[in-house]
């Protein structure tokens, strides 16, 4: 059996539905934004998962609080060792509380980008806060720095259940969330400009000569190339080498697969951090 569709026309608990009902034995990949979740199958029951870094019972539940994304089921033996003994039933209930639960998460934070420092009162208001380990070492991570996205890779956990965390932290004024955007450097992607065609290298942008000098340098000149993150306005991010071009202005050139990556189009507005410096 092969099944192919988009999430948004066919719900994931209807299609885990079906698959019990036919007895499948197989994977269910998922794909949304460029995250890949794998439901495998054995005879109809979910017994692994993979997302990212994670497996087992919590990789099944990423995929629920997805709005969009698209899914491809393969039919065979996939050669796995099963970790998930809880029923279909079960995970797909625990997938829509998460579902529910992802609507005001992201009201309060809205991407996994966004920047969290401790509120100024926090010292004099934690010790009358029951806190829980884990949000004691979430709390040793919080430099005003560090994003959410990066925090979770340090904890080990998925970006969602730490958005999660922090809405709760942020509800009990211990610390506060900046879109980090504010902080990154404001450029346009592919000017339409025809005599100016982007990189062959395809980890490799060109931004405006001058520009680059005084964002990697501050005044000293070093001719050579930096890495920075560049991320688009759906959240997407690419780690690219920079290297300068005169005559870009404050447009930056990036290659179609780095474009492809972010899913922008020319002429669209990015952010840029250096992490040369």
């Amino acid at each position: 059996m092969a099944l192919l569709g988009q999430l948004d026309e066919f719900h994931l608990q209807h299609i885990i539905g079906l698959l019990q009902v036919e007895r499948q034995t197989g994977e269910l990949a998922l794909e949304c934004a460029g995250q890949r979740v794998s439901l495998y199958f054995h005879e109809g029951a979910i017994v692994h998962a993979v997302a990212g870094a994670q497996s087992g019972y919590p990789a099944a539940l990423v995929p629920f609080d997805w709005e969009r994304g698209k899914f491809h089921f393969e039919g065979y033996d996939p050669p796995i060792e099963p970790t998930i003994t809880t029923p279909n039933a079960a995970i797909v209930s625990a997938g829509q509380r998460r579902a529910a639960a992802a609507v005001e998460v992201r009201a309060c934070i809205p991407s996994p980008y966004m920047l969290v420092r401790l509120m100024p009162q926090a010292e004099g208001q934690a010790g009358s806060i029951n806190l829980s380990f884990e949000d004691w070492r979430f709390l040793t991570l919080v430099d005003g720095r560090h994003d959410l996205h990066t925090i979770a890779g340090s904890l080990r956990k998925d970006d969602f259940d730490v958005q999660v965390l922090a809405t709760r932290l942020i509800k009990a004024g211990l610390i506060e969330a900046i879109d980090r955007r504010v902080t990154m450097i404001r450029m346009v992607a592919m000017p339409t400009t025809l005599d100016l065609r982007p990189p062959t290298d395809p980890q490799t942008a060109l931004m405006d000569d001058l520009t680059l000098d005084m964002l990697r340098s501050r005044g000293r000149n070093r001719p050579i190339p930096v890495r920075a993150e560049v991320l688009s306005a759906s959240d997407q991010l690419a780690v690219v080498t920079l290297e300068g071009r005169p005559d870009l202005a404050d447009r930056l050139l990036l290659s179609p697969l780095v474009m492809a990556h972010l899913a922008v189009e020319r002429n669209t507005l990015l952010h840029l951090r250096l992490l040369d410096e």
